[in-house]
């Protein structure tokens, strides 16, 4: 006869046995028969999975936690730290690796953590010299100054720094002849420093230093008139001319036979004649169409200065006494022009259009004006022509309508100037910036 089963189960922990307990009933004759039978389950044992580590923050202690994947159950072992260093260099990191070994029933297991060490960087040394070259008279010389790292020796700085020529003390000029008023000389010097440095140059003809004309015969409104003039450098050399007969107008430019009365320029040339800021070439000739040179461009700013004293400038090329000295000197001391060089004025050499309102420009400045201009010279097509070094010259010029151009499209900046060109800027620097009296005012005050 076949018994009915039935089974009932404790399942095992990781401490503790389970089992299963099983009955088997059987039926007989009305009567029923029971029968059970026990099968233990050994407890499983714990599960523990690799551990959780917890390091101290300086890495000097470290433990490591087990726990049982299946109850839960903790268990902390203390571990055995060992470290191993690399020291840091100038460039280069260093670091230290720290590894804990932890033995748990029988098997061991280890964790890192790595502490990095900065770089120490380079310790700056002493700088030193090298390389050292010294200068002569015409050659600069050199030297090296040089630091390098007092740990490593690496090379941290190099900076060349050049000594200049220490150029020629030259002697003062020897003249050997003389110039006279009518042929050239010469002269020669000799440096101090190295005495094999000589040079000689040709010393310019003095030219004659013309005292004023003086009147011999006046001129009136029916006949001409002469007069003389004798050079302060020699006596024997006297010059004379006729004066014109006068004219029967008023006009300041009347006396000018090269002068078209109907000219552009005309109102511009009065206004100045009559304020005494520029001359003719002669009594009767003014050359409108003549070149306007430096020295001409100093003396009209210097006159209208009131003609100040200055000391002397450091041009060699500013012949003493000559009728331009005493405006460069002035002109050199206020900062209304700092030559070609240092030591050349080139009193001779052309003006240019840009260079003629730079002069007006810097002693405009000089006097305190507000030189600024935030305008364009886009409306002309050579406004690309004009130096850099000129054009807040001439944007200051055409916005105080000191020039306005050859033509509506052409300002021609570095066209020569001319004679009635300087006029008119003269007139309207006059008027437009410093606020002068008009040509009728001049001509013709009027008694308060």
């Amino acid at each position: 006869m076949t018994a009915t089963v039935t089974s009932e189960t404790v399942k095992p922990t990781c401490t503790e046995d389970g089992k299963t307990v099983y009955k088997a009933t059987a039926a007989f004759r009305k009567e029923t028969y029971a029968d059970e039978k026990e099968v233990i389950h050994p407890a499983t044992g714990h599960s523990y999975g690799e551990p959780e580590w917890n390091w101290a923050d300086d890495c000097s202690t470290a433990d490591a936690t087990f726990i049982c994947a299946a109850c839960g159950d903790k268990q902390r072992v203390k571990a055995t730290i060992a470290s191993e260093t690399a020291a840091p260099t100038c460039t280069e990191d260093g670091k230290t690796v720290y590894t804990a070994t932890a033995i748990f029933y029988e098997k061991t297991y280890k964790s890192e953590q790595t502490k990095l060490l900065p770089a120490t960087g380079h310790k700056e040394g002493e700088p030193k010299t090298e390389n050292e070259v010294q200068p002569t008279c015409t050659k600069d010389g050199s030297y090296d100054t040089v630091v390098y790292c007092t740990v490593c020796g690496e090379e941290l700085s190099r900076e060349t720094t050049v000594v200049p020529a220490t150029g020629h003390d030259w002697s003062d000029w020897t003249a050997d002849p003389a110039p006279t008023c009518t042929e050239a000389g010469s002269e020669t010097r000799v440096c101090k420093n190295d005495p094999t440095h000589v040079e000689t140059r040709e010393v310019p003809a003095l030219g004659h230093d013309w005292g004023d004309w003086e009147v011999v015969t006046p001129a009136d409104e029916y006949r001409s008139g002469e007069e003389r003039r004798v050079c302060r450098n020699d006596e024997s050399h006297v010059e004379m001319r006729t004066i014109p007969q006068l004219p029967h107008e008023d006009c300041p430019t009347a006396k000018f036979r090269d002068v078209d009365k109907d000219a552009w320029y005309h109102e511009s040339l009065d206004y100045v004649l009559a304020a005494g800021m520029m001359k003719g070439i002669g009594d009767d000739t003014f050359d409108p169409d003549g070149l306007v040179t430096r020295a001409m461009v100093v003396t009209v700013l210097y006159r209208i200065e009131g003609e100040p004293d200055a000391p002397k400038s450091s041009f060699k090329d500013v012949l003493a006494g000559s009728w331009y000295e005493a405006a460069v000197n002035w002109a050199a001391a206020n900062g209304v022009t700092f030559g070609v060089s240092k030591t050349e004025f080139a009193p001779n050499e052309p003006v240019t259009r840009e260079q003629m309102v730079a002069f007006f420009c810097r002693y405009a400045q000089f006097k305190g004006f507000d030189v600024s201009a935030n305008g364009s010279l886009e409306p002309f097509a050579d406004a690309d022509k004009v130096s850099p070094w000129a054009v807040d010259a001439m944007l200051w010029a055409k916005e105080n309508e000191l020039v306005n151009g050859m033509t509506d499209t052409l300002l021609l900046p570095k066209a020569p100037g001319s004679r009635s060109q300087l006029c008119a800027v003269i007139h309207r620097f006059c008027i437009n910036i410093l606020g002068m009296p008009s040509y009728e005012d001049i001509a013709h005050p009027q008694d308060e």
